[in-house]
């Protein structure tokens, strides 16, 4: 999980957990990250699923005011990009009424919210 804030035109990374790349800020014009995505395109608490093929890894990311929060799901079976794109949607509804995700993501969302100037 990573945890991001804007900066200028820079989401700096303020806290990260587990196994991440904590040690990465983004540039707000980055088209190909998606917590720039997020950040610009997307609004407040609206869920976004990422998928990189390459290293077998879900993100589900949410902008909260100036904040931006990352999710990182390791696949369990084997997908691929089309896999992906077909059932966005789904994989979006597993991931957040799996176990108490959801109570954690409400939970985290209003923490950081909480957090805003």
């Amino acid at each position: 999980m990573n945890r991001c804030t804007a900066k200028n035109d820079t989401l700096k990374i303020i806290h990260s957990e587990g196994d991440t790349d904590g040690d990465k800020d983004f540039k707000l014009n980055d088209e190909s990250s998606f917590v720039a995505t997020t950040y610009n395109n997307y609004s407040d608490e609206e869920p976004v699923l990422s998928y990189i093929e390459s290293k077998g890894m879900f993100y589900l990311t949410s902008k909260v005011k100036e904040y931006v929060i990352s999710y990182h799901f390791p696949e369990e079976t084997e997908w691929s990009q089309m896999m992906f794109e077909e059932y966005n949607e789904f994989i979006i509804d597993g991931i957040i009424n799996s176990h108490a995700n959801a109570l954690v993501f409400d939970y985290l969302n209003s923490i950081l919210g909480g957090l805003q100037k």
